[in-house]
């Protein structure tokens, strides 16, 4: 039933996400007479001449369309915490479980269930899986390229106590993420230093997930 990008493209089947967002839009993550207010939304892209140190922070869902990731109260709220902190600028990169969106700015809370989405994220370890693996395409590149001179782990912001339990803590529960300093708690979010494993899994680790799934 979801057929926009926030680009303005009419047709999302070569979304590589699209498997994981029908999943969340049958777990009901979209309110009912909401869905012509919603988006599909691709991954960031910020370029990398243009970050200092990166703070990823691990989200729930983007913004409403036009205010995607930059320039809303949450990140300069962030930035500005965080920066003052580490006395230093710094880049937000929000990297979301839910890759919707709505289109018409302030009615997030109309149009979304939070707490759906984030039982669907509890309820499906794939989902978690993906999440995990888009941090990872984020840390690959942006991180090495421009946060590894400054600190020797990257600095990751966990979005809330859910999704430090559905995400989080799942990821530290199978060693593909190591707690190396907790840092300090700002608005609800949990800012870390932590050790994170980049590279797909093993085929044994692979079927070792489908059999707990199952």
């Amino acid at each position: 039933p979801l057929k926009k990008f926030a680009n303005g493209d009419d047709d999302v089947k070569n979304h590589v996400r699209k498997e994981h967002a029908i999943t969340y839009w049958n777990g009901g993550a979209v309110k009912e007479g909401q869905l012509n207010n919603v988006s599909v939304v691709a991954v960031p892209s910020i370029p990398i001449d243009v970050l200092i140190n990166i703070l990823f922070i691990v989200g729930i869902y983007p913004c409403a369309k036009g205010h995607v990731y930059k320039n809303n109260m949450t990140t300069d709220a962030i930035e500005r915490r965080v920066g003052a902190y580490f006395g230093d600028n710094v880049s937000v990169l929000f990297v979301d479980a839910v890759l919707f969106s709505a289109d018409i700015p302030g009615t997030n809370t109309k149009t979304f269930d939070i707490q759906k989405m984030l039982e669907t994220l509890r309820d499906n370890p794939a989902l978690a899986r993906d999440l995990f693996s888009r941090l990872c395409d984020q840390l690959s590149p942006r991180w090495r390229q421009s946060c590894a001179k400054v600190y020797k782990f990257p600095v990751c912001a966990i979005a809330g106590k859910d999704m430090e339990k559905y995400a989080y803590d799942v990821w530290k529960d199978k060693h593909l993420i190591k707690e190396k300093e907790h840092i300090c708690r700002l608005d609800g979010f949990t800012v870390v230093l932590c050790w994170v494993r980049l590279g797909k899994l093993s085929k044994e680790e692979e079927e070792e997930e489908e059999e707990e799934e199952e």
